[in-house]
């Protein structure tokens, strides 16, 4: 049997287990919608009407979620999720158990809910302009032709890649396989900023990005060799971004770069259902938070009745500070964009805003953290009012949608198919915030694959005489 009759073949079992997937989607997300939104509404403790608008912006994020997973568009769909889960199934449940006292507020909690509406139009406004955009092909030359095939460009970012590996492993040592909270003690103990960021903003993930970069381009070229030496390099990377002490995104966004660059960066489905396995198990990743481990059980009902999905009433408690405080005139917003200018210089430099708040968040409710949750309407809100809270997140969506676009354009190995893969769970944390350290996430992550692909391209000297053998 030749390869284009048993390709023929499998077309018919891959739809077959497309429209399956789609349609657990549709009813495993219409249940869980329904289940939590009557779970408020039997409650009968808070505003029917925020209740109603939140399960109306719930349909439009679940429609918008089979939208963009039919149609390949991998980043405005992980927007529609974030809505659909941040925005509606979670405050939801919040709202019955009587998670926050701020909900007792009814008029804050439905100029919130309507926010969070206004968010999920803001996501379908950018996808239907990508939709109807004149569709553009790939360039010609932009897949194998788009990094050249010289050994000495494979070596330069080989060894780069090892030798930062290697120095991670020493600087790290033992704290590499404790918990998140030695991690954290650690990076305190540095007692220099600007060392501290440049170990978690550019050379820590740079140890994967970086091999991972070489060994996709290793395997378009049909080098066998180097694709093994990378392989390696990988694996090694991921032990320094291992879950014991890495956040969940950066691990999780290291982990979907790898799988996106092999698969596609618009293999919407299957990121998809990896976002969703992943939410599933993050329960148990929090018992790595601490040394002493922990025990975070959690019942469906309840599921997202918990800090780490903290939206609604953070944006609730913003509307309500700024009522009080005033407008910050975009300190937050400068701030997260200058993220890199040391507080001993800018002295004035603002903190996140849930750190701002922190003594009136606690007026309300004992919070055992300042490391909250900012969304980007809360971070609008507080920087320029209503105006900024519609403003800021519109922006954003726009910008990803261009990223969409240029992914198209410009597939693997190019610097925009590369950038498509490592975004997705980027755009996680800078919707959930803070700002801060989205937006920081966002530029290292940049850095690194800017200078990975550059090293790649580099021709210092040719080495025809290393091992290369094609892909059979």
């Amino acid at each position: 049997m030749n390869t284009a009759s048993m390709a023929n073949e499998r077309k018919p079992q891959q739809a077959s287990l497309v429209a399956l997937f789609d349609f657990f989607l549709l009813i495993g997300g219409m249940l869980l919608l329904t289940s939590s939104f009557l779970g408020a509404i039997t409650a009968g403790i808070y505003d029917e009407l925020s209740i109603v608008i939140l399960g109306f912006n719930g349909i439009l994020g679940l429609s918008g979620l089979l939208a963009t997973s039919r149609g390949g568009h991998s980043l405005l769909m992980m927007a529609f999720y974030f809505s659909y889960i941040f925005f509606a199934v979670a405050p939801l449940q919040q709202l019955s158990v009587s998670y926050d006292p701020i909900f007792n507020l009814t008029d804050l909690t439905r100029e919130s809910a309507i926010l969070c509406t206004i968010y999920t139009v803001e996501i379908w406004l950018c996808l239907l302009y990508q939709k109807n955009k004149k569709p553009t092909r790939p360039s010609a030359n932009s897949t194998q032709a788009t990094i050249p095939k010289l050994r000495s460009n494979y070596l330069l970012l080989a060894t780069v890649a090892a030798v930062v590996t290697l120095a991670l492993f020493g600087v790290y040592g033992a704290v590499l396989f404790t918990s998140r909270e030695a991690m954290a003690a650690f990076y305190d103990s540095l007692g220099n900023r600007a060392f501290e960021l440049s170990l978690r903003y550019f050379f820590t993930p740079l140890v994967v990005v970086a091999p991972c970069v070489g060994m996709v381009t290793a395997r378009i070229n049909g080098s066998r060799f180097w694709m093994y030496i990378f392989g390696v390099l990988v694996v090694a990377g991921l032990l320094i971004n291992n879950p014991l002490v890495t956040p969940r995104y950066k691990e999780s966004t290291l982990i979907i770069f790898i799988i996106l660059t092999y698969f596609g960066w618009n293999r919407s489905r299957l990121l998809l259902g990896i976002v969703l396995m992943g939410t599933l198990v993050s329960p148990i990743l929090n018992n790595f938070r601490t040394i002493r481990g922990g025990n975070d059980a959690r019942e469906f009902g309840s599921f997202f009745a918990h800090l780490d999905y903290d939206c609604l009433n953070i944006v609730s408690h913003t509307l309500r500070y700024v009522e009080q405080q005033g407008i910050a005139f975009g300190s937050n917003i400068i701030s997260a964009f200058f993220f890199f200018v040391p507080r001993a210089i800018w002295q004035d430099k603002a903190e996140n805003i849930t750190k701002m708040m922190f003594d009136y968040l606690k007026i309300f409710r004992a919070f055992g953290t300042d490391n909250l949750s900012s969304p980007l309407p809360a971070e609008g809100y507080f920087a320029f009012g209503a105006f900024g809270a519609i403003i800021l997140p519109l922006v954003f969506f726009s910008i990803m949608a261009l990223c969409e676009r240029r992914a198209n354009e410009h597939p693997i190995p190019s610097i925009w198919g590369f950038f498509a893969c490592l975004a997705p769970m980027l755009m996680m944390i800078t919707q959930r915030g803070p700002l801060l350290i989205g937006y920081g996430e966002f530029i290292g992550h940049a850095i690194v694959l800017i200078i990975s692909v550059t090293l790649l391209r580099m021709n210092i000297i040719n080495l025809a005489h290393l091992p290369s053998r094609r892909l059979g």
